[in-house]
């Protein structure tokens, strides 16, 4: 067995642990979250007539309130750091700005629109949720930061349904426990705000012994310390290893965009097509070891949605996962022989393999030859274009066409 070692990504698997598998549908998603409620409540009440007294009752309440504080806490915690450090929703890439608008899922376009948002909007949810996390964690402030979570799934909760993102019966699980931790202070915050009298919450279960104090405050310190190290890890990988960023290097200044200025199967020269499912129209080199290819060949729908885990360079979907645009590889580099072997990144085309040799006559010019998936050979020169993306030319200043 492969040796793991102990990372942030355990640690936000950990803090947002569900039921629901990752391919669950929405639907089903909901009825589980149904069927807990119901359980959960018919327990309540037999606890209630069944139980010791009001002191249990009490005793079993502020425990669940204390549970759900800290469950609550730990997955906003986990999430607002991978949003203070832009890693779950990073700047498009350029095979992204090379994509038409509608080639993209409605996950993808929101993603992407909050990825480049210049206003830093990824890292002010980020702090949102991290101020909501913290000040769940005292008894005092709790009700202010269920109130905080409260406003933040109000806009969560509509996006996810609305962009079709997933996860959204988790996120009305999140929100279902902010509204029950509110709840227990209605009644006083309903009195503040027509000036009545509002009494003091005086209720909390008693630790009297000296181990249950101290098994308290052991509990707590270790879980502020499990959040303090899950932060660092995430900043680590964000400044180092983007966990949706792939990681093999790519060939060297080759980042960009390429026109297709000759194509040729099997000797024969194939004319510019937007049509011809053979003929490339355009290719895109990133920083990494991924080029996109636009070709008018379908794309079958990989509609991946990312998550927080480490994985290799070809599972790392992102780029390739909600568009339908381009296609997607993979490609380690033969330095020795001046080849690229690539991999088709989209989970249903896994079986296409490409070995290209290049040349690189100038600074703007690959030239390309090798085969293609249906193992014909193919030659195409490549000339890279001096694009101006008007994102970056109408930022903070005018617009030169």
């Amino acid at each position: 067995m492969e040796n793991h070692t102990f990372s942030f990504f355990d640690i936000f698997s950990l803090a947002n642990y569900s039921s629901s598998s990752v391919g669950n549908p929405a639907f089903i998603q909901l009825v589980e979250l149904i069927v807990i409620i119901t359980i959960s409540g018919l327990t309540a009440v037999f606890l209630t007539k069944k139980g010791n007294g009001e002191n249990l009752y009490n005793n079993l309440y502020q425990l669940l309130r204390i549970a759900l504080r800290y469950k609550l806490s730990a997955a906003l915690f986990t999430y607002a750091f991978i949003k203070i450090f832009p890693l779950q929703m990073p700047f498009p890439t350029l095979s992204d700005l090379n994509t038409e608008y509608g080639d993209f899922l409605p996950w993808k376009v929101y993603f992407l629109t909050i990825g480049l948002a210049k206003a830093n909007y990824e890292t002010i949810i980020g702090l949102a949720e991290l101020s909501a996390a913290i000040l769940l964690l005292c008894r005092r402030t709790a009700t202010l930061g269920a109130i905080v979570a409260i406003g933040l799934f109000l806009n969560i909760i509509p996006s996810n349904f609305a962009y079709q993102i997933g996860g959204v019966g988790y996120s009305i699980y999140l929100f279902v426990i902010a509204l029950f931790l509110v709840s227990y202070d209605v009644p006083r915050i309903y009195n503040l705000l027509l000036e009545k009298p509002a009494l003091a919450n005086r209720t909390k279960i008693s630790f009297n012994g000296k181990w249950q104090r101290n098994t308290r405050i052991a509990l707590k310190s270790a879980f502020i310390l499990i959040m303090i190290i899950y932060s660092v890890g995430a900043y680590n990988n964000y400044a180092n290893n983007p966990y949706l960023i792939p990681q093999n290097p790519g060939l060297k200044k080759a980042a960009g965009l390429y026109n297709v200025q000759e194509f040729r199967i099997n000797n024969e020269l194939i004319p510019y097509s937007k049509s011809d499912t053979n003929r490339w129209q355009n290719v895109v080199f990133e920083e990494w070891g991924t080029l996109s290819i636009l070709t008018a060949r379908p794309i079958p729908l990989d509609n991946t949605r990312p998550g927080v885990e480490n994985l290799q360079d070809l599972d790392r979907v992102y780029e390739s996962a909600g568009n339908i645009g381009r296609h997607f590889y993979t490609y380690t580099i033969d330095s020795n022989q001046n080849t690229l072997h690539l991999q088709n990144k989209n989970i249903h085309q896994r079986n296409e393999l490409l070995e290209l040799h290049y040349t690189r006559p100038d600074s703007s010019t690959i030239i390309l030859s090798g085969v293609n998936q249906a193992r014909d050979s193919i030659y195409t020169v490549l000339t890279k274009v001096d694009k101006k993306y008007l994102l970056f030319e109408g930022r903070r200043k005018p617009v030169k066409l």
